[in-house]
């Protein structure tokens, strides 16, 4: 009877035999001596299950093998291969060692191999502190976070946000982007709308709603959060710090202009009274005048008697109608209030019979008159209305008409403005003249070239000094383009002029359909022109100095020929040559009007600059040579 050899688990090592104290046989080499090895001791039972001596369990199903190739090539063939397909399984590499299926960990690779996962649903997280998102599963666990700290952080409510549709576009007013990976599908934090990323880079401090509230509310204590551009903008302290102090002084503007309007109305009451007063006084003074003279005079010393107590009296009952306490001591008085010119030798002081101001009458200054005297039939031919007495309704007519010095009253200019002012006033609004309003239209374009030219001179000046220190090209070049802007100025002037000319004026007369206006018409024309002349003559004489400059400034080549005239200064001469013709047409203009008017003390300064200009165009002209104007 032959004895049972040992079969080996596929798998593991091969055991060498043992001999009766425990120790294992090695094979012997020649020369060499048998050496006993100890045997392993098995801390833990094979995990393959034995029913009996030759049989085995498979561990993930309990089903019965024979041998342990049945049990590897059933492992290989039911849990390792996919059943339900039909194409077969794929070859995989054999391990380069072999592997014991009773070794830790083996079996259960093999069935985390074999068991089918459970299914997760990936939810995307839109994190509120940073400008990315994160995938996290139904359990909570984070699968794929790049912030995974944020979701121990507290976070504002979101049952407020607005649920993307898959066609929704940003709720921005004026942008409409559709929201997509790309653009973004944000939700503020705080409104729930659906944004795109451009407009939800702003950030604010929220807390959840309290009970009756809808959405996450401002708090300075609140957690940071995404929103929109509307929320942010609508944070208290920006509103606050944005706002506009706004405050509406319309009222009390209202009510001062009321009030100014009040006293100047009592202005005009108090003078129209005081005026009535006067003419009453005056008229009846007038009228015993009449008697005095018609009655005969015993002698000429009581002539003068009379005529010396009429006019003392006369000025006492003026001073009574505007009051003792305001009529000025003129001894106490060294200035007109109006103009505040001292009084002197040759500015006498008077007294305005309806204010008792103390005023000059300087006729020559370039003031305007402090005081006239003005001739009361005159002033009651536009105020025929007021209250007058009995006395003067009934010498109406005697008195308007009359030349007496008596009715002639010394009145400041503030009074006779307050007196006629309800009367100026209604003409205004009685007359629209469409003939006045064209005439003040093209004065008013004249007037607005006028001041241009003006402060482009003065600019022409300043830079025609900086020119002239520096002798730069850049800055030669900037003054040259500014002389060109003038000489445009200029010529716009003078077309308003030329066509201001032919409309109103008729062979240098006013046309006869606007003799009504010629005193107007007469003193706008000599002014623009009188402007025009001084303005060209400086425009000349900048030009010089800025061509002196520029040959100052030019560098010297003796070795290049230089033409005679280069075509700068062709352009040059040629525009000097157009502005000595204008001004000799000016001139000759003037020369006429001042000959027709007879004015020979003006005449001879006209013809001696028309004859330097003749000179200066002859120069021009031989100058330019063939490149003149032909």
């Amino acid at each position: 009877m032959t004895a049972k050899t040992k079969r080996r688990v596929l798998g593991t090592v091969q055991q060498a035999p043992t001999t009766a104290n425990g120790s294992t046989k090695l094979p012997i080499q020649s020369g060499e001596h048998p050496l006993p090895v100890p045997q392993p001791v098995m801390t833990s039972p094979s995990p393959i299950a034995h029913t009996g001596p030759d049989s085995l369990i498979c561990p993930i199903c309990n089903e019965k093998m024979i041998s342990v190739n049945q049990l590897n090539q059933h492992i290989d063939d039911v849990h390792l291969g996919d059943s339900n397909s039909d194409s077969p399984p794929p070859p995989t590499a054999m391990p380069t060692t072999p592997q014991k299926l009773d070794s830790p960990g083996v079996l259960d690779k093999i069935i985390k191999r074999n068991t089918t996962p459970t299914k997760k649903i990936i939810n995307l997280d839109l994190f509120e502190g940073s400008k990315t998102f994160s995938l996290s599963d139904s359990n909570g666990r984070d699968a794929n976070s790049m912030s995974p700290t944020l979701h121990q952080k507290p976070r504002v409510s979101r049952t407020h946000w607005v649920q993307p549709s898959g066609n929704n576009t940003c709720s921005m007013a004026g942008c409409s982007k559709q929201l997509n990976v790309k653009n973004g599908i944000v939700n503020c934090r705080r409104c729930g709308k659906l944004f795109c990323n451009s407009h939800t880079d702003f950030k604010v401090k929220l807390r959840n709603p309290n009970p009756g509230e809808s959405i996450p509310q401002y708090d300075k204590d609140g957690i940071w959060s995404k929103c929109c551009e509307e929320c942010f903008f609508h944070k208290p302290d920006i509103v606050a710090g944005t706002a506009v102090n706004a405050v509406d002084l319309t009222s009390s503007f209202r009510q001062l202009r009321q009030t100014r309007q009040e006293e100047n109305q009592l202005i005009i009451d108090k003078t129209v009274k005081k005026f009535i007063k006067l003419v009453n006084l005056l008229t009846e003074f007038y009228i015993t005048s009449q008697h005095h003279r018609e009655a005969p005079r015993t002698g000429l010393s009581s002539f003068f008697q009379t005529s010396t107590l009429d006019e003392s009296l006369l000025i006492e009952k003026q001073r009574e109608i505007v009051g003792y306490e305001n009529w000025q001591d003129q001894n106490l008085v060294q200035y007109c209030y109006i103009c505040l010119t001292k009084f002197g030798f040759l500015l006498r002081k008077h007294h305005c019979r309806l204010c008792g101001q103390v005023v000059c009458d300087d006729k020559f200054s370039e003031r305007q008159e402090c005081s006239l005297l003005v001739p009361l039939p005159m002033i009651l031919s536009k105020l025929t209305h007021l209250n007058y007495s009995v006395q003067v309704k009934t010498h109406f007519d005697e008195v308007l008409h009359s030349h007496d010095d008596l009715f002639s009253v010394r009145m400041c200019k503030n009074c006779k403005d307050s007196l006629l002012y309800d009367y100026k006033l209604k003409i205004l609004n009685e007359q629209h003249d469409p003939k006045l309003q064209e005439l003040f239209s093209y004065y008013n374009q004249l007037f607005v070239v006028k001041e241009k030219i003006h402060h482009q001179m003065a600019k022409y000046r300043r830079e025609m000094d900086a020119v002239t220190k520096s002798k730069s090209n850049a800055a030669l070049e900037s003054t040259n383009r500014f002389k060109d802007r003038v000489m445009g100025s200029f010529r716009e002037f003078e077309r308003i002029l030329t066509e201001f000319k032919t409309i109103y004026f008729v062979q240098n007369s006013v046309s006869p359909q606007f003799q009504k206006y010629g005193r107007i018409l007469k003193g706008i024309n000599q002014s623009l022109i009188l402007f025009l002349q001084e303005s060209l003559m400086e425009f000349k004489d900048l030009n010089n100095r800025l061509k002196q400059t520029e040959n100052e400034a030019m560098p010297k080549q003796p070795e290049v020929e230089i033409p005679r005239l280069t075509k700068k200064q062709i352009r040059e001469l040629r525009e000097s040559l157009m502005v000595m013709n204008e001004q000799k047409f000016i001139i000759e203009k003037l020369i006429n009007d001042v000959t027709k008017q007879r004015k020979f003390d003006e005449l001879q300064p006209l013809l001696n600059n028309k004859l330097e200009i003749t000179t200066e165009i002859d120069r021009l002209e031989s100058e330019l040579g063939e490149f003149g104007f032909s």
